[in-house]
């Protein structure tokens, strides 16, 4: 399994921890984590 989170899933602390809470609940069928830009991000570099 694929999982990939960016914007505002990853957009603060919270969520990030959040999100590493989803990917440990299933160690076993996660296989890749993909993390895009925070949130904000993209437009900055823009």
């Amino acid at each position: 399994m694929i999982l990939k989170f960016g914007g505002t899933s990853v957009g603060s602390p919270q969520r990030i921890r959040e999100v590493a809470h989803l990917v440990a609940q299933n160690p076993e069928e996660v296989q890749i984590v993909v993390l895009s830009a925070m949130s904000g991000t993209t437009n900055a570099l823009v």
